[in-house]
């Protein structure tokens, strides 16, 4: 019972603090995904290398990170040479990160700069993809968030009634198709209530159609995104990414979603506009 209390509470303060920093707008929203991205950065260092990683290579990933969030910022403000040149900042970032592993004693080198690379790709990549969309609509990223949560919810609710056909057991045993169709489902609707909503005002570009099929490709890639930190905490022998979230685990646990559910929405609304 104290367990279900506490895993509520954290739940909802998280849910709270990513619902302000959407209205709050413009520092807010990128102050929140810099923590998000350097908390899990920082522990998918360490869950993926046992050794201790000195403290200059861990500085040279959170540098990395940090100046490729300020791109989509300044683009933001319409300083399209500044946002550039953090991009190009950020690719030097990595170069300086590869070159530092031939001063810096670690037991296995090329395997730790390939995880930090990965880490990258897997982790700033995706945020800095989630920027680049609040800074286009802010609502969007809301409805995003909003599908997601609902998602796991159906997909929870529905799999624990009547699921029995396990949807990928050899990695993740409790999920079944009843439970992945439930939050389908569940995604789907949000998109149709969230047009009914705002469908005339602030997601006017989008029709019925696109906000359905946007909750379609939610349900999938969120599920694809648990299911691959799922493969990762197997294969590394842990059963959550880190403590940092009482009831939860660490953020990689709350965000493996979104790092999968934020790339394919900016390829939804890229390809919209352009077609």
């Amino acid at each position: 019972m104290n367990n279900v209390i506490t895993r509520s509470i954290t739940g909802l303060v998280y849910i709270g603090l990513i619902i302000a920093a959407i209205f709050a707008g413009g520092y807010w929203m990128l102050w929140l995904v810099m923590l998000l991205a350097f908390l899990a950065i920082n522990e998918f260092t360490g869950i993926t290398n046992k050794q201790r990683i000195p403290a200059v290579l861990r500085a040279l990933d959170l540098m990395t990170a940090g100046m490729a969030f300020l791109m989509p910022y300044a683009l933001f403000e319409g300083s399209y040479r500044t946002g550039l040149i953090f991009l190009v900042i950020a690719f030097f970032m990595i170069s300086v990160r590869m070159i530092a592993a031939l001063y810096v004693k670690v037991d296995n080198p090329l395997k730790e700069t390939a995880f930090s690379l990965m880490a990258q790709l897997y982790i700033t990549l995706p945020l800095l993809l989630l920027l680049m969309i609040y800074y286009q609509s802010a609502p969007l990223v809301l409805l995003m968030f909003v599908m997601i949560w609902l998602n796991d919810t159906g997909a929870f609710c529905v799999g624990s009634l009547i699921g029995k056909n396990k949807l990928f057991e050899r990695i993740s045993p409790k999920k079944s198709w009843e439970g992945f169709v439930g939050g389908v489902v569940f995604s789907v609707l949000a998109g149709v209530v969230a047009h009914c909503i705002w469908g005339g005002t602030a997601l006017s570009r989008f029709s019925m159609v696109d906000l359905a099929v946007l909750g379609l490709l939610v349900a999938v890639f969120a599920t694809f995104g648990d299911l691959v930190e799922s493969l990762i905490k197997r294969t590394l022998g842990i059963k959550d990414s880190g403590s940092i979230l009482p009831g939860h685990g660490g953020i990689l646990d709350r965000i493996d979603s979104l790092l999968f559910v934020a790339p394919v929405t900016f390829i939804f609304i890229s390809a919209k506009d352009l077609f």
